[in-house]
């Protein structure tokens, strides 16, 4: 068999010979700064951000609440519809709906902005909580708890999103007393 010479070019597959040491890293960074004109930042005085932080905590603990409440309520909630083997779909499907849509959520606020999002996320949660208020069965109770998981997702997302370091940057010291 003759000899064949590797005709590819990649750092991992070079020669013996080659007595030169492959860098740790690359000369450029990985993430480069191409903030343009529409995506710089704009620090709000602390009132307004004050604002925002408490009715983003106070949808978080609602959502939350009402996650806590059915799970521990729903042997209860299950047994007035005689429906005790559907009972742990109650927060099942709460969960699972939010894990399904709680990327697409913030990849939509990305898209549209944070407002129309968290609007839309108040409006569908309380639309969820009302089906469940008013549901005269089990499946529509499981469904109520689908619509209102779905779309509340995005309210912690959002809540994430503020507390992340580029709003802490320019707000540093009311998002530390809240904290």
């Amino acid at each position: 068999m003759a000899s064949q010479e590797s005709t590819e070019t990649s750092p991992l597959l070079r020669s013996e010979d080659a007595n030169t040491t492959p860098p740790l890293y690359e000369e450029e960074p990985l993430l480069q700064n191409t903030a343009t004109s529409e995506d710089t930042l704009i620090c709000h005085d602390r009132g307004a951000v004050l604002r925002i932080i408490l009715v983003l905590l106070i949808a978080v603990f609602i959502f939350n609440a009402d996650h806590s409440l059915v799970l521990a309520t729903h042997p209860t909630i299950a047994s007035e519809f005689n429906a005790l083997e559907w009972s742990s779909w109650l927060f099942t499907s709460f969960g699972l709906a939010g894990a399904a849509t709680q990327a697409i959520l913030g990849k939509l606020s990305d898209i549209y902005g944070r407002k129309p999002i968290i609007l839309i996320s108040y409006a569908g949660f309380a639309i969820g909580c009302i089906v469940v208020a008013l549901a005269p069965s089990m499946l529509v109770v499981i469904l109520g708890r689908v619509i209102s998981g779905s779309v509340g997702t995005s309210m912690t997302v959002l809540v994430i999103w503020y507390s992340s370091p580029n709003v802490r940057s320019c707000n540093a010291s009311l998002l530390e007393k809240l904290a």
